[in-house]
């Protein structure tokens, strides 16, 4: 984070509105990798996808992806990396250290 102030912001945060943008940047540096569907849990199929600012999402089936397609913007990030979302569809790579 760049300073103390946004980390107490982040730490803060109740409402999770920091955490979507920062599991999807998680995702876009490599730190972490799809592993199954954010909306199902289940399976995903690389040939079900949408580009989520810059980052691939896979999807089970035609229907997360078409819910995944009808959201735009913020509302995408939200509902694909949101903690549920992201602790269900994607994996922190183990080679992290703090």
């Amino acid at each position: 984070m760049c300073c103390e102030a946004a980390v107490e912001a982040f730490m803060s945060d109740v409402e999770g509105n920091f955490a979507p943008k920062a599991n999807h940047q998680l995702v876009a540096t490599g730190q972490a990798i799809q592993i199954a569907c954010s909306l199902t849990g289940r399976p995903a199929n690389p040939a079900q996808k949408v580009n989520v600012s810059g980052v691939h999402v896979a999807f089970c089936s035609q229907a997360c992806k078409t819910k995944a397609d009808k959201a735009k913007g913020r509302e995408r990030i939200n509902l694909l990396f949101h903690n549920d979302a992201f602790a269900q569809g994607f994996k922190v790579k183990d080679t992290l250290r703090c």
